[in-house]
């Protein structure tokens, strides 16, 4: 379970206020900022104000900026001693050395010993207060002392979870991405006037397209890589993805709520830090669970390879896509890969769903307050005090769900504002797409009219030519029917038979379709073609090395093996192309010799032997046709052509056959 907790950076005069934690305390003799857990019912800001009265005997006035959210598990008596300055760097080094630069990883800060026990992670908001007056704070027991510092100056040692705080006051956007995307900070974070979400910008590796009913493999190494990530900068990010599958000018103004500015990888996927400046998106990303799906285009389709599966569907193996188009935030994204939606990355999703709670059960504890009341009513002048009591309790308890749900009056505004824009763009797309559907009907009316008119007037002239024709006809069907025995009418219920097959077969169809994804995801990933080993590769290499001798007698190159070819397969493809060649194998379903390895190696000799020896007395060429091959020298390397043919003007130009009349050896002469 997660703890909640909350606290406040007062700056006063360009120092911090710091507060040193009691012996007795947790993180004992650490220095921290005011600060404590998130009570039943209360929001962040409510649980930083209430803390700091109590820890300092100040009460808060004004606003509180939210200035940073962390979700960590920090060990107890961990001890960081880095510099604020350094949070940054070491977060920047990070992303570095998981995006391919191992070099540049940091060395690990100081943790505690392996032996310590493992700790529920903390979820901390911290708020910025300023603009206050100098004073003397009066600390209670949790802490011993304080301390006003410069923030780049902390005492130490320092409560881990201050850290990112004072570092904050020094980062720009790009700083704060990078505390991000190294899990030092949540998701999302306010910066100025714009809002930091980590978004999954692709996933790798086999997923499904339920509207193409196409599953799609990504291959790691297209997107894994600095050159990816550099595509990814500055990418647009979009609500929902255009009606057309790229942006243009008008699409990109109605839908762009923001920029990618710090892409990296994480584990198989690549994410990336974005700025969102639309607000009423900025707060329902915050607040609902959404994904993301992104947009590529591939200008060569035949960079894909598509495989027919045994369910009738499409395995579309991906190539390298010519271009990276947008980024759309959505409610279910494909590579959440048939799970829940998890492409935005955000600990706020929940705080909703807590405010549902609260209400819950506040109106529970007044119904059982009043059906108590029902049943026991309290005799005159008795329990006055126990009712008041409890108007009072169920007064705060109202109070403190009137002031969460405050909060949230104005995510549900963005959210309308949101969807009426959403709303809007939908009817302009249904206003062009109507305009075009009464074009299109207008032009199949019109072209409709022009072929009844043509089939009228063809009509009429077949009419006149073929009176007689029909009468032949006519008189040809009686005949026949005079002749041929009465046809059996179906029996009955043949009819009602049928319709329970089709029926059947509807209901088997709709039972394959609604198979569970995930498992189907499973099977396509067990087609997927997998690196070969060393030796599958120069076996592969040498079985296409064999066929090319014997198809360069013919001036033709031996097929490279497809994706995922396994050797048998390739010499079995092979063999099936060159058997016509050979008056024994060429009539033979080479598909059964295959079962049998040595039955087939010895049938793919013999075809091979049979293809050059055709190849060199060719039996397809007329008399003086010559055809020209192409071969390559294997002891020099050169490039050789040679002749083939019968009874050409070659003929006409060798000279007589020269024999051997007598030997004469060094005694006769």
């Amino acid at each position: 379970m997660t703890i909640r907790g909350a606290g406040v950076l007062c700056m006063v005069n360009g120092r911090v206020l710091f507060l040193k934690r009691a012996p007795t305390a947790d993180h004992p003799g650490e220095w921290c900022l005011p600060g404590g857990r998130v009570e039943d019912g209360e929001t962040p800001e409510q649980a930083a104000r209430r803390e700091f009265k109590e820890e300092t005997g100040v009460a808060l006035k004004g606003d509180l900026l939210p200035w940073t959210r962390r979700v960590k598990a920090d060990p107890p008596g961990a001890v960081i001693s880095a510099p604020p300055a350094s949070v940054e760097a070491t977060a920047r080094a990070q992303i570095e050395a998981a995006n391919g630069n191992p070099a540049a990883a940091p060395v690990a800060p100081p943790t505690a010993p392996a032996q310590a026990p493992e700790v529920e992670p903390v979820d901390f908001t911290t708020f910025a207060a300023r603009g206050m007056k100098p004073f003397d704070p009066e600390v209670n027991d949790e802490h011993v002392g304080y301390a006003w510092a410069p923030p780049d100056q902390p005492p130490e040692p320092l409560h881990p979870g201050c850290r990112v705080a004072l570092a904050r006051l020094a980062l720009d956007e790009l700083g704060v991405a990078r505390l991000i995307a190294a899990g030092e900070l949540a998701s999302p974070q306010r910066y100025e006037t714009l809002w930091l979400f980590d978004l999954r910008v692709t996933g790798t590796g086999t997923a499904y397209r339920k509207k193409l009913d196409e599953y799609a493999y990504r291959r790691p190494e297209h997107y894994l890589n600095p050159e990816f990530l550099a595509r990814c900068n500055g990418l647009p990010v979009v609500w929902e993805h255009p009606t057309r599958a790229t942006l243009n000018s008008k699409e990109f103004a109605d839908r762009v709520i923001g920029t990618i500015l710090l892409p990296y990888i994480k584990g198989d996927e690549v994410w990336g830090v974005a700025k969102i400046y639309d607000e009423a998106a900025g707060r329902l990303m915050e607040t609902e669970q959404l994904s993301t799906s992104p947009a590529v285009v591939f200008r060569d389709p035949s960079v894909n390879d598509q495989v027919k599966l045994e369910d009738g569907s499409t395995l579309l193996i991906e190539g390298k896509p010519s271009l990276l188009d947008h980024l759309a935030v959505c409610e279910v994204g494909v590579w959440d890969k048939g799970k829940a939606p998890s492409g935005v990355r955000t600990e706020a999703a929940g705080d909703l769903a807590m405010a549902d709670a609260v209400r819950a059960d506040a109106d529970e504890k007044r119904e059982d307050a009043a059906k108590r009341k029902d049943e026991f009513p309290p005799k005159k002048g008795e329990d006055e005090g126990g009712d008041k009591a409890d108007k009072k309790a169920d007064a705060d308890a109202g109070d403190k769900l009137d002031t969460i749900l405050a909060g949230l009056g104005s995510v549900k505004d963005s959210m309308k504002n949101l969807h009426d824009r959403m709303d809007a763009m939908e009817a302009k797309d249904k206003a062009r797409d109507d305009a075009a559907k009464r074009d299109d009907k207008h032009r199949d009316d019109k072209a409709r009219d022009d072929k009844a008119r043509d089939d009228a007037s063809r009509k009429k002239d077949d009419d006149e030519d073929g009176d007689d024709e029909k009468a032949a006809d006519k008189k040809d069907a009686k005949r026949r029917d005079a002749e041929e025995p009465d046809k059996k009418e179906p029996a009955r219920g043949d009819g009602r038979k049928r319709d329970d097959d089709d029926e059947g077969k509807e209901d088997a169809k709709k039972d394959s379709a609604g198979a569970d994804v995930l498992g189907r995801l499973a099977r396509v990933e067990r087609l997927v073609p997998m690196q070969l080993s060393d030796k599958d590769y120069h076996d592969l290499a040498d079985a296409q090395s064999r066929a090319d001798d014997v198809m360069c007698a013919f001036g033709e190159r031996a097929p490279r093996p497809l994706v995922g070819e396994s050797l048998a397969a390739y010499r079995l493809r092979v063999a099936n192309k060159l058997k016509t060649h050979s008056p024994a194998w060429k009539d033979v379903n080479l598909g059964v010799v295959a079962a049998d390895g040595a039955a087939f190696t010895i049938a793919e000799r013999q075809i091979y032997a049979d293809s050059v020896t055709a190849a060199n007395a060719p039996t397809d060429l007329q008399p003086g046709q010559m055809r020209e091959v192409h071969r390559v020298n294997p002891a020099t390397g050169g490039r050789v052509t040679m002749f083939f043919g019968k009874n050409t003007f070659i003929a006409g130009l060798s000279r007589p056959a020269r024999k051997v009349g007598r030997i004469v050896t060094r005694q006769d002469a």
